[in-house]
């Protein structure tokens, strides 16, 4: 399950560099003389003695207020950044070679997935203003003509540097200031306004920027405080920095411990102990970070801070807060100081037919080696320094993207890094911007849409295809379900991704994983050549408000809609047995069966109660 959170540390001063994009020549002359104009207006020569900068300031979003600092290198298109606010703290930066980041426990991670690099190279490409110089970073440019900001026209620009992603810059006509960038693509597009523009050693320059996701309550308000231009900055600032140990605390003689859990709809069930109070439901997942249910955290008293913009696979965005948790155990296992995202999983219960507690994932695995038995339901944290793989596994090694472990796979020979995800129920999600690139919906003629998942991005649209291989290493995995997301936000808009690799392929090995070496290993086990099926009524059903289970949505041409099933009714009864939404997963199983079997399903829905009996069929 991708949960993401987005803390806004950005330089106040954005602006990038632009070469002219071939085909484009008259574009590309307008573009150059707008950059012009723009360097006369707020400096002119002034600009080119640069070298350096080095800036403090203040930063707001949510409730919560904090500090941050930036260093940048003009000359090598390099920065850095480090940044506090409420209980959570961190660092970023890019060396030219590698992007990298700490978090709240110090802990560095260096990540070289092509969506790190990709937004590292964006982020300092923007912070060096290399926007004034011909030569420091290639980039395509492209004049996009005129467009209203605010009653103020502005000429716009779209520019994308090499390996990276296309944002917009907006330019006053009367002043020629960069009034807003604008991110045409990503998870969360941002679109930063510049304001309070102020003389400084020549320049002119904004002392104050608004990020906005498009909600106000989720602005991010950054102030300039400091400036500091051709100071002295040690090559080593843009370098990771040297790793904190913060070792896991195992149980007295313990090298290892083992907790069984419960597998449901692919998601991985374990207790969990937060300052000393068990949480039974709390899902173990390679794709979050530390997160409690707003639910569990008012019931116990657990003090939340602030309101972030969040969210994953959907389009909608939800509030986290923050909390700061003295201690975390698993197993006997005991980590300290930990912070936690607070976030309403109310619709992840629906989905489940059981109230969840919170995940945990990347905080664990990052100090352990974690080996996950699917086939006989056990999870084994071991000490890094005693762990030793299996020989019948497959090696596999991986990038971070984020938190997120990142490995190169194959979908019919076409090749992409894939996130491996142990909270995603699916087999095979597939990105938007991936599929159109290679052209996979006319490939696979995909045409079924469904909902393929359901979390606090709420529900993911997608189109069902079936894949013939699925190759990792010497791996492969024949008829994978294939879910083509079509969501225009969230994960399924990630344009450096290509697929989410989740519980339905993961649950056929024994997985384990090395954070520190970046690897992590797959061994096949008995269910590993079991088929992949995906359900076969076209009715998608959660838990509703009273406790019931209630149709959400229902497949075109499906069984269910042939048998008239629409979303709002609900389902009572299946087979003449009374049922809950407590009891989702069994009817989930059922609705499973292989084709032309006959399942009836009593109804209760506008017409009144009725009995609706389907012929079960693959899906498109």
């Amino acid at each position: 399950m991708k949960i993401f959170v987005k803390f806004s540390v950005i330089s106040v001063l954005l602006i990038g560099v632009i070469w002219p994009l071939s085909g484009f020549p008259q574009e590309s002359e307008k573009a150059e003389q707008i950059i012009a104009a723009s360097k006369a207006a707020t400096g002119g020569a002034a600009w080119d003695q640069i070298k350096t900068l080095h800036e403090t300031g203040t930063v707001t979003l949510g409730g919560l207020k904090g500090k941050y600092e930036t260093w940048a290198d003009f000359s090598d298109v390099l920065t850095s950044d480090v940044f506090n606010i409420g209980p959570a703290k961190g660092s970023q930066g890019w060396n030219g070679k590698e992007a990298w980041s700490t978090d709240s426990s110090d802990q560095l991670r260096i990540e070289t997935s092509q969506a790190s690099i990709a937004a590292a190279i964006k982020g300092a490409y923007q912070a060096a203003y290399s926007f004034y110089f011909s030569g420091r970073y290639p980039a395509q440019l492209k004049y996009s003509g005129v467009k209203d900001n605010d009653g103020k026209p502005c000429d716009v620009i779209v520019v994308q540097p090499k390996d990276s992603d296309p944002f917009e810059t907006w330019f006053d006509q009367t002043n020629h200031y960069l009034m807003k960038m604008v991110d045409l693509t990503g998870e969360q597009p941002q679109t930063t306004y510049f304001s309070d523009f102020r003389p400084f050693q020549g320049l002119t320059v904004p002392f104050s920027a608004k990020v906005s996701i498009g909600d106000p309550k989720y602005d991010t308000i950054i102030e300039l405080q400091q400036v500091e231009l051709n100071t002295e900055i040690a090559a080593s600032r843009f370098d990771p920095p040297k790793q904190v140990v913060d070792a896991l605390e195992f149980p007295a003689g313990a090298d290892q411990v083992t907790i069984p859990f419960r597998l449901l709809n692919n998601h991985i069930y374990l207790p969990v102990s937060l300052n000393g109070k068990v949480y039974d439901r709390v899902i173990f997942d390679t794709g979050a970070t530390n997160l409690i249910s707003a639910a569990a955290a008012k019931a116990n008293d657990i003090k939340t801070e602030g309101e972030l913009p969040g969210g994953g696979f959907g389009d909608s965005i939800s509030a986290v807060g923050l909390a700061k948790i003295g201690l975390l155990e698993v197993g006997g296992v005991k980590l300290k100081d930990q912070v936690f995202s607070v976030i309403d999983l109310g619709s992840l219960s629906k989905v489940e037919g059981l109230e969840g507690d919170g995940l945990v994932g990347y905080e664990i695995a990052r100090r352990a080696v974690v080996r996950i038995d699917y086939a006989n339901s056990r999870l084994t944290i071991i000490k890094p320094d005693q762990f030793h793989p299996s020989e019948k596994a497959v090696k596999v090694p991986f990038k971070f993207n984020n938190h997120v472990p990142m490995i190169q796979a194959e979908l019919d020979g076409v090749s992409g890094e894939f996130e491996v995800d142990t909270g995603a129920r699916s087999s095979v999600a597939i990105m938007r911007p991936f599929a159109t690139s290679n052209h996979l919906v006319e490939k696979y003629q995909a045409k079924t849409e469904v909902i393929g998942g359901y979390g606090v991005g709420g529900p993911a649209k997608a189109l069902l295809v079936r894949p013939q291989i699925l190759k990792i290493e010497s791996i492969e995995i024949k008829d994978p379900v294939g879910l083509i997301e079509t969501g225009e936000k969230g994960a399924a808009a990630a344009t450096q991704t290509a697929g989410n690799i989740g519980g339905g392929v993961l649950k056929r090995f024994t997985v384990t994983l090395d954070y520190e070496h970046q690897v992590l290993y797959l061994e096949p086990n008995a269910g590993f050549s079991q088929p992949d099926i995906f359900d076969r009524s076209g009715v998608w059903c959660m838990q509703d408000d009273t406790g019931g289970l209630s149709v959400v949505d229902v497949v075109k041409n499906s069984p269910a809609d042939k048998a008239g099933l629409e979303a709002g009714d609900k389902i009572v009864g299946l087979d003449g047995k009374t049922i809950t939404g407590a009891e989702i997963d069994a009817v989930r199983t059922k609705l499973k069966q292989a084709p032309g079997t006959k399942v009836t399903l009593q109804v209760d829905g506008k017409t009144g109660k009725r009995e609706v009996s389907l012929m079960l069929a693959e899906l498109g």
